[in-house]
């Protein structure tokens, strides 16, 4: 999601379709030990700007020529950073996964903006991820064999939540969010878009799936699930969404949670793990 004037669709890491070289680690540090994934479960890293800004200046010099050049465009020194760490503990998954689905060597942007790997012969090797960072919080997901999705959201002041509902969304979906007591809408409407975006992310279909094509629950209250599956996919019941907003507090060490964030993908009910960020940043 991106604000300016407004909030409006914006899916996708990165833009246009671009191949990156993953090849070798860059620079020198320790070897670690390799990372293994399943595909009964999801591994999550949180990452926090202004906690990990050190860190992220040195995952600079591991990324690629491209993405150094795309990190420089950012004119917010905090989405720089943000870019900065998740590309860079990206990499860094990515090269201990290297034993477990050969070497990997190129890094793969779709053409509505989600990255994947390519092995050479046009399919990827199993391993799934996608990266969300919104607020100075940056979130991976990683997992095995399944498109997994993440959306993380910061709330920002002066959005226009019924405008937005209403041009984006499913009728259901704001007759729904009306009927939540007014003090609710705030993190209905971002426990919407969150479920949404992850929904979204998780095809990598970008702009080309209409938001109300499908619909999902949003009371905050309740567990989250998919109602209408989007066009073209497996049916609703074939689907799982996971609400992530109350993990947050405890992996940042904060009373009340700074961001809604949700996890989906197409597929039986899965497990999911956090793992700590310095995994992949030490």
């Amino acid at each position: 999601m991106a604000t300016g004037g407004g909030m409006v669709p914006n899916r996708g890491d990165n833009r246009g379709g671009c191949h990156q070289n993953i090849g070798r680690e860059r620079g020198r540090r320790r070897r670690r030990p390799p990372m293994e994934l399943s595909s009964d479960r999801v591994l999550l890293w949180l990452f926090d700007v202004e906690k990990h800004q050190s860190p992220a200046e040195q995952l600079a010099n591991e990324l690629s020529p491209g993405e150094q050049t795309r990190a420089r465009a950012f004119l917010q020194d905090q989405d720089r950073l943000a870019f900065l760490l998740g590309r860079g503990a990206l990499r860094r998954l990515l090269s201990r996964c290297a034993p477990s689905v050969g070497e990997i060597g190129t890094l793969v942007t779709g053409p509505w903006g989600k990255p994947s790997l390519d092995t050479g012969a046009g399919h990827s090797p199993g391993v799934e991820f996608n990266i969300s960072h919104s607020g100075g919080l940056v979130l991976l997901a990683a997992t095995w064999g399944t498109p997994v999705g993440i959306d993380l959201e910061v709330p920002r002041p002066g959005v226009e939540l019924q405008e937005i509902l209403e041009r984006f969304f499913s009728r259901g979906e704001v007759a729904e969010w009306h009927r939540l007591p007014p003090g609710l809408r705030s993190d209905g409407f971002y426990s919407l878009w969150t479920r949404k975006e992850a929904v979204v992310k998780a095809l990598g279909r970008g702009l080309s799936l209409p938001l109300d094509s499908f619909q999902v629950t949003l009371d905050p209250r309740e567990p989250c699930r998919l109602i209408l599956a989007p066009p073209g996919t497996p049916p609703a019941e074939h689907w799982t969404v996971r609400d992530l907003t109350g993990d947050l507090p405890g992996c940042l060490g904060v009373q009340a949670s700074p961001a809604f964030a949700a996890l989906a993908l197409p597929g039986s009910p899965f497990q999911y793990e956090y793992r700590p960020a310095e995994e992949l940043l030490a």
